[in-house]
């Protein structure tokens, strides 16, 4: 990790070999596969190099009452290290006749816990006008995740 830090400022600082860094592998942290738990809801965390995926195998009451369904997506990110960034799919309450079918995906990032047993999500909850499903303002929230014993 330290020689991508080193290389990533020279490429900045002198614009040399900046090439090479793309094809540098992805640094990748704690092995994130298998089972989690967030409240009443699981996912289930596959891996692909870098790219993380999560899929509801159950869903919740609270995710229900959004439309939420097992097998839906969660989120998709790029795990660096101990953190993930990426996009993470919302629903809004039946009230909010916006982004009704497939949802809407917001920005996050997560920090995995040292003991690689925990993950703690902080994503942008969009809250929008009813009338015209525009934006009016944004705040961050957190989910926490659980691994689940195999």
């Amino acid at each position: 990790m330290a020689w991508a830090l080193v290389h990533l400022a020279l490429c900045v600082i002198v614009g040399a070999a900046c090439d090479r860094l793309k094809e540098s592998p992805a640094i990748t942290g704690p092995d994130l596969r298998g089972e989690w738990q967030s409240g009443a809801s699981v996912y289930r965390l596959t891996t692909d190099g870098a790219k993380v995926t999560a899929v509801f195998v159950t869903v919740g009451p609270d995710g229900q009452a959004l439309g939420f369904k097992s097998g839906d997506l969660s989120f998709v990110g790029t795990q660096n290290g101990r953190f993930i960034q990426g996009e993470q799919v919302i629903r809004y309450p039946t009230n909010i006749p916006c982004h009704r079918e497939t949802g809407r995906r917001v920005p996050f990032m997560a920090m995995v816990a040292d003991d690689g047993k925990r993950i703690v999500v902080d994503w942008y909850n969009v809250s929008l006008s009813t009338q015209t499903c525009q934006d009016l303002g944004r705040t961050v929230s957190v989910t926490l995740l659980e691994r689940r014993a195999p």
